[in-house]
């Protein structure tokens, strides 16, 4: 194990992953390899209990370095679930439970139709709905999960409420099988604001049963962590000075300037660049991403369209070049693993304003910042962030 300020960093052999223990769970460390030694043996116990619950996510599959963005298409959570899915059973046939539907949307439709059809949901859904009809007017508006409803089905309940309340009409009179299925129809349908269309935003009755009837474990990073997060990610970094001085004097200025023009295509370009440079550091002998296509209808939309995106590009340590008669961008071959790194620092800095997990290593995330549903499956994990109100992104599994 490796010694820093923030926490300790374990590299496991069989996983080729490193993860991380909080400093705070134990005292410090002696410096000399010799007491280090006798440190870890002392302290044996706390560090297997605590190492226990992050392995126990990494047993039965690899995962990205990263979190993937999910099509905010209103129906983001299940988007974000459905491939998450997708790709464990790609990469990992053995853990595979049965087909899944060709797209997010027919995902939501078979899931909700499972659940209605799901004896111990219904019973959940009534439960949940005899406390609305139980509790006083005001406390029933200051309920999130009453709050999302539709228009039409809060104005039934709030009816039936005050009948309850006043002592007219008794729960156990009130239809609770037609109220279930009024609930989850209002799921399944598409509501519109503002002319946007979405979905209903899924609770947690939703999760616990999805999980069961699809037979997985829901990992939901908690939102409020991730600031911690990326700030113990930023003071783990490391950067060579002569790294630093190259971002400071070919990026940093161009990122200010694409800073007072910022837009929704600026963020874009700078995410294409992002992924240019992530992939030259992740595949470094894949000859395919150290080369881009000037005349590609992606690069061209998402890069060269918007001012200053072609330079951004070359800050980034990529040359003119011309590859089989055609114009390319060419990675220097003079530019280092280490000036890739700093580089991407400086791109995920950028782009971490709009999107507080950019530049966060999902893997080092602790159990203490996870909401874990349906530990019993184990390692066949689908592991999701809400970034913001009802926008998701997934950690991804990749190939072993």
């Amino acid at each position: 194990f490796l010694d820093d300020d923030t926490t300790w960093m374990w590299h496991c052999s069989p996983l080729h992953d490193v993860l991380t223990l909080p400093r705070s769970l134990l005292p410090p460390c002696p410096l000399s390899s010799g007491c280090r030694c006798r440190y870890v043996a002392l302290h044996l116990t706390t560090i297997r209990t605590h190492m226990a619950e992050i392995c126990d996510c990494w047993l039965s599959c690899f995962l990205a370095g990263s979190f993937t963005d999910v099509p905010d298409d209103g129906n983001c959570l299940m988007h974000a679930v459905w491939l998450g899915l997708r790709a464990l059973f790609q990469h990992y046939p053995a853990l595979k439970s049965g087909e899944l539907p060709a797209s997010a949307a027919a995902f939501r439709s078979e899931s909700l139709a499972r659940m209605a059809a799901d004896a111990p949901y219904r019973e959940a859904v009534g439960s949940q709905i005899r406390l609305w009809l139980s509790v006083d007017g005001d406390v029933l508006f200051a309920l999130e999960d009453f709050c999302v409803l539709p228009g039409g089905l809060q104005a039934q309940l709030v009816q039936l409420n005050q009948e309850v309340q006043i002592g007219g009409l008794s729960i156990d009179q009130v239809d609770m099988d037609g109220l279930v299925n009024l609930y989850i129809a209002s799921l399944s349908e598409i509501q519109t604001d503002s002319g946007r269309r979405f979905y209903l935003p899924l609770g947690e009755l939703e999760l616990e049963a999805l999980c069961r009837l699809y037979c997985f474990r829901l990992q939901v990073v908690k939102t409020e962590s991730l600031s911690l997060i990326a700030k113990a990610a930023r003071q783990r970094r490391v950067v060579a000075e002569e790294d630093a001085a190259y971002v400071g004097s070919h990026l940093a200025p161009l990122l200010r300037r694409m800073e007072g023009a910022r837009s929704d295509a600026v963020k874009e370009a700078v995410r294409t660049a992002l992924l240019y440079v992530s992939n030259c550091i992740d595949s470094p002998s894949d000859e395919r991403f150290r080369r881009i296509r000037v005349s590609n209808p992606a690069f061209q939309r998402r890069v060269a369209a918007v001012a200053g995106g072609v330079d951004l590009v070359k800050s980034c340590g990529f040359a003119e070049g011309v590859v089989q008669g055609e114009q390319h961008l060419c990675l220097d071959a003079a530019v280092t693993s280490p000036r890739l790194e700093a580089v991407r620092y400086a791109l995920q800095d950028f782009l971490a304003k709009d999107d507080p997990s950019m530049g966060v290593d999902p893997r080092t995330i602790g159990p203490e910042h996870i909401y874990d549903l349906n530990k019993e499956q184990g390692g066949k994990i689908v592991r999701i962030l809400n970034v913001n109100t009802n926008h998701y992104q997934v950690h991804l599994p990749r190939r072993p």
